[in-house]
């Protein structure tokens, strides 16, 4: 098999998940940029609520087989409706993804510190 062929092998399995254990659960921390939703005229529980109705619009279209991933806008391009006008996500909130510790893993650590 020449180097080619590998590298190409090697491309197409890198994408490949076959165990669903691998996939980690992600947790969303949105921080409202209360400088900027003051700036606008918007109120904490307007932009809570238009965020809320947004996400799930995300969700929905998310879960739709039809809807194709790079139809799917990212975090921070989620439109959210609000006092009239349509404003994307990470111009009102900072967000954050990081993955869920699993408590096996935080177990393990605990143990580790019990041994010193």
């Amino acid at each position: 098999m020449s180097d080619q062929e590998h590298d190409d092998d090697f491309e197409q399995d890198e994408f490949e998940v076959d165990d669903l254990d691998l996939i980690e659960e992600m947790e969303i921390s949105i921080s409202p940029r209360h400088e900027v939703l003051a700036a606008r005229g918007i109120e904490i529980e307007a932009f809570e609520q238009a965020l809320e109705l947004a996400l799930a619009k995300h969700e929905a279209l998310a879960a739709r087989e039809d809807v194709a991933d790079d139809e799917i806008p990212t975090l921070d391009e989620i439109p959210v409706e609000i006092n009239g006008e349509v404003i994307m996500l990470g111009e009102l909130a900072s967000i954050e993804v990081n993955p869920v510790e699993d408590e096996d893993d935080d177990e393990e650590v605990e143990e580790e510190d019990e041994d010193d």
